[in-house]
């Protein structure tokens, strides 16, 4: 009994905890229920070294933060849905639409892990995608199925037995009942029986889910390809897929539908500005800001040519894609009675010539683009309408080929353009200008052409610069101008007038500033004459009066230096000047008041060196004297006293020179002046006064220790003793002169001194030979040999100096026998 009791107890005690279990459970069960917004997914690339791998994970969730509670992750839908039901029952996620958008049937770009790792899930960002198959969403229960049925005729824009349809193209199909949504494909490929072979890298094109929302029983029954997702000469098929629900994921499978094959010109697609009524005229692009850029879409690889002969037929010219030379682009006007007509500027000999566009054209390297932007506004103007086409050209064998033109697409023109505005000249009256003057402002864009109002002179102009000069306009006046900027090219489509400027022509009488006061008074040459500057000038023209005739120039500055022989010594001038407006001193203006001045009186140098009735003895001889105010050159005379005869008459530019005493012809006493003079010629009225004569000696005779010697030319001094002046600069003459000066020495100082010696010898030896017969008779015979060589040295120089004689020079013909040379 007391076991039972025991057991009992325990079996007591276990129910009571597992009831207590049970309560929690259930109440924390209730806690995360009662705090679940609901069931939401999640989902996540499927990670694979650090990098985005080929699923995408997708869990549900209740709960969040710390309550959160989520199932596994999962690739399949179905196994997600099973994990649904046995955790919480059956009960569809709050974003389950977002199943198909990601995991529709297309690639997805693989993409680097995020770092540091998340750790919570969360939805994929927009720059994740996992690269893989896409899971497609079960049938569920209730839902309806699609009918068997297929897409029957009625496809716009689309007979391959009409030729090629020109991009972008539009498709539309008829409506298939069941259907709540569609995804329309377009395949490239070669078609038999047709001319077209794919371009490399032209791709199958998939539509997003072409659905209704609000409508979900109708969806779109019409499609129309991103722009430049078909490309041009190329051949593709297309099909259109029912779908059974929003989702776009229970479709009929693609293999089970009907293929209709079509082809796309070779003109190329228009992009931009987008036409919406695809080709037709009842309605137009949005209204296009200045300046308009056109754009259509770049050419496949391929290049496309137009075969010979075979007119509308077209053929790939494989691997040529880069031979495209140019587009040429139609542009037509809609004018005020709402009618199409070829561009005015593109009109030439009553013909329509398109633009064509090459390499650089548009931009400023050379490259070729596929667009056009009209930068300058010349072409498309404001509150104008328009429709443009393109052809695409290219060189083969030297012959262009040129597809058809696009669809023609057209576009208005709104208003939107920078303001024209005044450039130059500035408005200014202060400051004057000259001639010619050039006004200017800026091209906005979009105008293309002006009227204009310039100091009352009016006209028309497509240029933004315009130049007037003399006599449109008067020198010394102020005057107004304008512009009115227009939009048309006749400048009758015009805007306001702009605020009017003022400037002013130049030609005010100039202000004379200098030679003024006393330095008017003496005016030392040349004369600087200086007067204020006039804005504007291009050139002054001044005038001398007091001369013998005027003294005129032209200058481009406010001042002008004026010389010798334009004015004299001593003389009254009178000037003025006027400013003109061009530089070559032509269109001038009024002149100005009277200047005057007088030129100054040049005196007469003050002599220094040699002084007066100065001894000279030196070689070198200095004259100087004083500078004189204003002279530039200085005339000089030094002359004998006594016979009158110029030595020397030179005009110098210093106030010194040296001579030396072998210049003078002999010495004696010469005498020397001085005059100023302001040019080389010392001319009339350039010459000042001459000093006083002023006297010196020369008397450069050789001192006793510089008297003789053999070389008779070329000395500093004048031996005395010799009948020649040994000063001249050596000549022929002198050579024979330095043979006699030789023999001289020889006969008359060696041969004398051998003599005695010969002679004193012989004395000595009479002494000592006591009678001896025998040098007897040697003295004797020694005395007879020098008395006949003596004779002959006399003879010798008697012929010497006779033939001197007969040359010409002036001495006796034995010279002062008398007297030795000793």
């Amino acid at each position: 009994m007391k076991k039972q009791k025991i057991y009992l107890s325990l079996l007591a005690i276990i129910i009571l905890i597992s009831l207590f279990i049970i309560f929690l459970a259930t109440t924390k069960n209730q806690q995360v229920v009662k705090a679940s917004p609901g069931i939401y997914l999640e989902f996540r690339c499927d990670e694979n070294n650090n990098k985005c791998g080929d699923r995408i994970l997708v869990r549900a969730c209740v709960g969040t933060g710390g309550e959160k509670v989520c199932t596994p992750g999962f690739d399949k839908i179905d196994d997600l849905i099973q994990a649904i039901k046995e955790k919480w029952g059956w009960e569809e996620p709050e974003n389950w639409s977002d199943l198909p958008s990601l995991l529709k049937c297309k690639d997805y770009q693989i993409c680097t892990r995020l770092a540091p790792p998340p750790t919570e899930w969360s939805k994929i960002p927009a720059y994740c995608k996992c690269k893989g198959k896409c899971i497609e969403k079960p049938k569920r229960a209730g839902t309806e199925e699609c009918p068997e049925c297929g897409i029957r005729d009625g496809i716009d824009f689309v007979n391959p037995e009409s030729g090629p349809i020109f991009l972008p193209a539009h498709f539309d199909w008829e409506k298939v009942e069941g259907a709540k949504s569609y995804r329309w494909k377009a395949v490239p490929v070669a078609i038999p029986g047709v001319t077209y072979v794919p371009s490399t890298n032209t791709k199958t094109i998939v539509s997003d889910v072409i659905r209704d929302i609000s409508h979900p029983r109708n969806p779109p029954t019409e499609y129309t390809p991103p722009s430049c997702s078909l490309q041009s000469g190329n051949a593709y098929y297309w099909k259109v897929q029912p779908c059974c629900d929003l989702a776009g994921l229970n479709c009929k499978p693609w293999a089970e539908l009907d293929a209709w094959p079509f082809t796309t010109s070779l003109a190329p697609e228009p992009a931009t500005p987008s036409d919406p009524d695809w080709n037709n005229t009842t309605s137009e692009a949005e209204t296009q800001d200045i300046p308009v850029i056109l754009d259509w879409c770049d050419p496949p690889d391929n290049t496309v040519m137009l075969g010979e002969g075979r007119k509308g037929e077209y053929y790939y010219d494989q691997g040529r894609g880069k031979n495209i030379t140019s587009y040429k682009l139609k542009l037509y006007h809609i004018n005020s009675e709402n009618q199409e007509e070829c561009h005015p500027l593109l009109v030439k000999d009553g013909k329509c010539i398109p633009k064509e566009i090459i390499p650089g054209s548009n931009w400023p390297w050379d490259k070729l683009y596929s667009l056009w932007e009209d930068f300058t506004g010349t072409y498309l103007i404001e509150n104008q309408r328009y429709r443009w086409q393109v052809a695409t050209c290219y060189l083969s064998e030297g012959k262009e080929y040129c597809s058809d033109y696009s669809q023609k697409w057209g576009f208005s023109v709104g208003t939107n353009i920078r303001e024209t505005e005044l450039i130059a000249p500035p408005n200014n009256i202060n400051d004057a200008i000259g001639l010619p003057v050039t006004f200017k402002w800026n091209r906005a864009i979009g105008i293309n052409s002006y009227n204009y109002n310039i100091g009352g002179h009016t006209g028309t102009t497509s240029a933004n610069i315009i130049t007037f000069d003399w006599p449109d306009f008067e020198l010394d006046t102020v005057y107004n101008w304008t512009i009115q900027p227009c939009t048309d090219y006749a400048a009758q489509n015009c805007k306001d007038w702009l605020d009017p400027w003022q400037f002013k022509i130049t030609g005010a009488p100039p202000v004379l500033l200098a030679p003024t006061g006393t330095e008017a008074l003496s005016a030392v040459i040349p004369v600087k004459l200086d007067w204020k500057d006039v804005s504007g000038a291009g050139s002054y023209e001044y005038r001398i009066l007091g001369g013998i005739s005027p003294v005129k120039g032209v200058v481009n500055v406010s001042e002008v230096v004026v010389d010798y022989p334009d004015l004299k010594l001593n003389h009254v001038y009178t000037w003025q000047v006027r400013t003109c407006a061009h530089k070559d001193g032509s269109v001038c203006g009024k002149w100005s008041n009277l200047g005057a001045f007088t030129t100054f009186s040049m005196g007469f140098p003050v002599l220094i060196k040699p002084s007066l009735n100065a001894k000279i003895e030196e070689p070198e001889i200095r004259f100087s004297w004083k500078p004189l105010k204003g002279a530039k050159y200085y005339e000089y005379v030094i002359k004998n006293k006594n016979t009158g005869e110029e030595i020397f008459h030179k005009i110098i530019n210093s106030d010194s020179i040296t001579h030396y005493s072998y210049e003078f012809p002999e010495v004696g006493e010469y005498e020397w002046r001085v005059r100023g003079c302001l040019d080389s010629s010392c001319g009339t009225g350039g010459a000042g006064p001459w000093s006083n004569w002023r006297t010196f000696n020369l008397a450069l005779t050789a001192p006793p220790q510089r008297q003789g010697g053999l070389v008779p030319c070329g000395r500093l001094y004048d031996d005395p003793n010799t009948p020649w002046d040994e000063r001249e600069q050596c000549q022929i003459k002198h050579l024979f002169l330095l043979i006699r000066n030789i023999l001289d020495f020889l006969l008359w100082k060696l041969a004398t001194i051998l003599l005695i010696l010969a002679l004193v010898a012989v004395g000595v030896m009479l002494y000592i030979s006591k009678g001896e017969t025998t040098i007897i008779l040697q003295v004797k015979s020694a005395l007879k040999w020098i008395i006949i060589g003596y004779g002959l040295i006399l003879l010798a120089w008697s012929i010497v100096n006779f033939l001197l004689a007969l040359a010409g020079f002036r001495f006796q013909i034995f010279g002062h026998w008398w007297e030795l040379p000793f």
